[in-house]
């Protein structure tokens, strides 16, 4: 009998070690990108044509904007997780600030990203700008900006837009939930929990849930035209429209002596929709000449039906 008879051959399996695409990694893994507060975590520059997908990814400790994408390619960013991004300095967009191009981001989540002191920058949560069109699904906010309570008359806690900026982009926020964070109103400066100015019309906010968010008042009292609130709309033009459809912005504070607690229109038009606005509560050293829930400044407009 020659050697080997009856033996099965060995079969050749090609082993791969290491695999990092997200459908190979066991349910629930996640890569990481930690700066420890030593590093920026990941800045990338997208030229036209081009596009950067990211997914399942953890940044936390960055430097700066724990990711930065600037260009006119686009960003596709899904299952990312942006927490504790808390360096000092000023830094606008310190869990994801984008710039240019079409945006993409699900099912992410923006938790305790926040600043040091005076003005900590723009967009605590996420900074879009100057992007074609931005479209941010399934989202949780939470804790972003400074601590709920803590900004009020300290240089500290100056942010507009504590979870989200919208800067000349149009924006559409779905199945979003805000919560738990903290902005200031300073005399020259601006708060709010999300806002939206510039070029910014074509943006909505659709089933979204914005409950507990602060405004503080933070080192002087805030003057007449400062903007403040969970949903600020400070638009360029009259024809620029927010769309507020299926949501709830309940339970919020201001002590911005002429902003709204709820939905503050500065410039722009806001069509609100089947949505509830209730209970939002503007705080001591506040004028009488504001709503609590909703306040329209002059020029500005206001839609409201259901």
């Amino acid at each position: 009998m020659e050697v080997g008879e009856g033996r099965k051959p060995l079969e050749r399996r090609r082993v791969r070690r290491n695999a990092d695409a997200p459908e190979e990694r066991p349910e629930g893994s996640y890569a990481k990108l930690d700066g420890q507060y030593v590093y920026k975590t990941l800045a990338v520059d997208v030229g036209e044509g081009a596009s950067l997908e990211l997914e399942r990814v953890i940044f936390t400790r960055s430097t700066t904007c724990a990711l930065k994408k600037t260009g006119k390619g686009d960003l596709v960013v899904r299952d990312c997780q942006f927490v504790n991004n808390q360096a000092g300095g000023r830094i606008d967009g310190r869990g994801l600030y984008v710039s240019g191009g079409h945006a993409t981001v699900s099912n992410c989540q923006f938790r305790l990203n926040r600043g040091g002191t005076e003005l900590p920058g723009f967009g605590c949560g996420i900074h879009l700008t100057d992007c074609v069109n931005a479209f941010v699904d399934d989202c949780l906010f939470a804790t972003n900006g400074g601590r709920f309570g803590t900004c009020q008359e300290t240089w500290s806690g100056q942010y507009n837009g504590s979870a989200a900026y919208v800067n000349n982009t149009p924006a559409v926020f779905r199945n979003c939930r805000f919560t738990a964070h903290g902005s200031g109103q300073r005399t020259d400066t601006d708060g709010g929990t999300v806002y939206f100015c510039g070029k910014s019309g074509g943006s909505a906010l659709t089933n979204c849930t914005l409950v507990g968010n602060s405004d503080f008042l933070s080192y002087q009292y805030s003057t007449t035209g400062r903007a403040g609130g969970t949903i600020v709309c400070a638009m360029s033009s009259q024809s620029a429209v927010l769309d507020v459809c299926n949501c709830t912005i309940a339970y919020n504070l201001t002590q911005g002596q002429y902003a709204s607690a709820g939905i503050n229109v500065m410039s722009g038009t806001v069509n609100v929709r089947n949505s509830i606005v209730f209970g939002n509560v503007r705080g001591r050293r506040t004028s009488q000449d504001a709503g609590a829930d909703i306040d329209v400044k002059s020029g500005a407009t206001l839609n409201a039906a259901y």
